[in-house]
C-alpha cells in the first residue's frame, strides 16, 4: 500500500503550473519548460508570436478556466502578425484529448501555404473558448485546418478569415478545411464572414475525404466566389450535420449558379434537423437533405452586427434532435435544452416557434430576441 501511495504521490506532484508571463515571458516559452500533463496558464494580454505544442500533450489556458467570461477570451490575444508566412497555433502529432487549448482569440495568421490561424495535423485534441480571426492563408484552411486529425472543438467562434491569396493549387475553406480521414467533433460553433477568393470554394467550411461531425452549429454570411458558398465537399466526405443553421451564404461571381451546400464529392454526407436556408432557392447541390430539416428564414436578432441568436417565432426554435446534444449549455453560456432543443449555436428561453407559416420564411414577430444573454459574446475578438 505504501508503494501505491508513492506513485500516486508523485504522479499528482510531477503536474506543474506554468505562469506566463510570471514563470515564463511568453508562450512559447511556457510550452518549451513544460512536460506532458502540465499546465501553462497564461495571463490577461496581446501575446506576439506564433506557437507550436508539437507533440506534447499539456493544458494551454486562459484565465477563461477560471472565471467562464468570454471577456477574457477578447483580452488574451495570440497574435502572429508580426511573423509573417506562420500559423498562429500549431498541435500535433498524436495528442489525445488531454491536449486541451482553453480561452484565446488566435489572430493575424498569415499561412504561406495553408492554415493561417491554427493547424491540426494527426492528433485528437481538445479545442474550446476560442476565437479565431482575421487569418489568411494561400491554400487550405484560413482559420482553422485538421489533417488526419479527431478531436474536440467546443464553444469556437471562426470569423473574418480568408483563404485562397493566390497559389494555384486547391485553395477551399475561409473558415475551416477538415481534411484525410478526420473525425473531430464540433459543437457550439459559430462560423461566419469567412472568404474564399478564387472558385475552389468553401467560404465557410470545406470538408476533403473526412467526416467530422457538426452539433448546433451555425454556419452563416461566408463568401466564396465560386461554388460551396457555405460548404463545400470533396472526394469521399460523409460529414454529418445536426441541429445546425446554414443559411445567407453567398457566391461573389454568379450567385444563382451556387448553393449554400455543393457537394462534389463520392461519400455520404447527412442533414438531419437541421435549417438550410438561401434566399434564392439554392439549397443543396449534389445531395438531399435528411430527417427534421427545414428551409426557412432563421430569423436572426440581428445579423448586420453578428447577433444570431433566435427571435420569438423563428422556426428554428424547438425542432432540433435533443438525443444529438452533448453539451449543457450554448455558445453564451445559456442551457442548451429547453422542452426540445434549438437549431444553431444558441438557445432561446422558449419552445414554441409560434408564427412559422412555412417551409420559406413566415416570421411574424422577429423583435423578440429569446432571452439568451449576449452582452459578453458580441464583444469577443473585435466582432462587427
Amino acid at each position: 500500500m505504501k508503494y501505491l501511495i508513492f506513485i500516486l504521490l508523485s504522479v499528482s506532484l510531477s503536474a506543474a503550473i506554468i505562469n506566463v508571463p510570471v514563470d515564463q515571458g511568453t508562450i512559447q516559452l511556457g510550452i518549451n519548460a513544460a512536460n506532458v500533463g502540465d499546465t501553462v496558464h497564461v495571463a490577461k494580454g496581446t501575446y506576439l508570436e506564433v506557437i507550436d505544442l508539437g507533440s506534447l500533450s499539456c493544458v494551454l489556458e486562459s484565465d477563461y478556466a477560471d472565471t467562464a467570461r468570454w471577456g477574457i477570451v477578447d483580452s488574451t490575444i495570440i497574435d502572429g502578425s508580426t511573423n509573417a508566412g506562420w500559423t498562429v497555433v500549431s498541435v500535433g502529432t498524436g495528442q489525445d484529448t488531454t491536449c486541451i487549448i482553453n480561452g484565446f482569440t488566435i489572430q493575424g495568421g498569415t499561412g504561406s501555404i495553408s492554415n493561417g490561424g491554427m493547424a491540426i495535423v494527426t492528433c485528437s485534441p481538445k479545442v474550446i473558448n476560442c476565437v479565431i480571426t482575421d487569418n489568411d492563408c494561400l491554400d487550405e484552411g484560413g482559420g482553422l485546418r485538421l489533417y488526419d486529425s479527431d478531436g474536440i472543438f467546443r464553444n469556437i467562434i471562426i470569423h473574418h478569415n480568408t483563404a485562397a491569396l493566390g497559389e494555384d493549387t486547391p485553395e477551399w475553406g475561409g473558415g475551416l478545411y477538415v481534411s484525410d480521414g478526420s473525425l473531430a467533433t464540433f459543437e457550439n460553433v459559430l462560423i461566419y464572414k469567412n472568404t474564399v477568393s478564387t472558385t475552389d470554394g468553401g467560404g465557410g467550411i470545406a470538408i476533403s475525404s473526412a467526416s467530422p461531425s457538426f452539433i448546433n452549429c451555425t454556419i452563416v454570411q461566408n463568401k466564396a466566389v465560386g461554388q460551396g458558398e457555405g460548404i463545400l465537399l470533396v472526394g469521399t466526405s460523409s460529414p454529418s450535420f445536426v441541429n445546425c443553421i446554414i443559411a445567407f451564404n453567398e457566391a461573389i461571381s454568379d450567385p444563382s449558379s451556387y448553393h449554400q451546400i455543393d457537394d462534389q464529392g463520392d461519400g455520404s454526407p447527412t442533414f438531419t434537423y437541421t435549417n438550410v436556408y438561401d434566399p434564392d432557392g439554392k439549397y443543396y447541390n449534389g445531395g438531399s437533405l435528411g430527417t427534421g430539416c427545414i428551409s426557412t428564414n432563421p430569423a436572426f436578432s440581428d445579423s448586420a452586427n453578428a447577433d444570431y441568436t433566435l427571435t420569438n417565432g423563428s422556426g428554428s426554435i424547438g425542432v432540433g434532435s435533443n438525443a444529438a446534444v452533448n453539451e449543457t449549455t450554448d455558445l453564451a453560456g445559456d442551457t442548451r435544452i429547453v422542452n426540445t432543443v434549438d437549431m444553431g449555436c444558441y438557445e432561446t428561453d422558449q419552445d414554441d416557434p409560434s408564427g412559422w407559416t412555412g417551409i420559406i420564411g413566415g416570421v411574424t414577430n422577429p423583435s423578440v430576441v429569446g432571452g439568451v444573454d449576449v452582452k459578453n459574446i458580441f464583444s469577443v475578438g473585435g466582432v462587427e
